[in-house]
């Protein structure tokens, strides 16, 4: 699982496991997204696709602090 923290206080955890090949995702923080170094998909905190080649989103949680 991948954390996040919003500036408001409020904790995403996502699933850091790309749907597209499974690869596993990395934070960038230049971006705010999550990443796939395999082939380039991109997911923002709340787990929503950004950039292909996946075809859907990763699975988030939202748990306030």
């Amino acid at each position: 699982m991948g954390v996040y923290k919003t500036e408001e206080g409020e904790i995403r955890q996502v699933d850091i496991i790309c749907p597209h090949m499974g690869c596993q995702l990395s934070w960038n923080s230049d971006e705010q997204s999550w990443d796939c170094p395999c082939h380039g998909s991109r997911f923002d905190v709340e787990g929503n696709l950004l950039d292909d080649p996946a075809q859907e989103g990763i699975q988030c949680s939202g748990i306030q602090e």
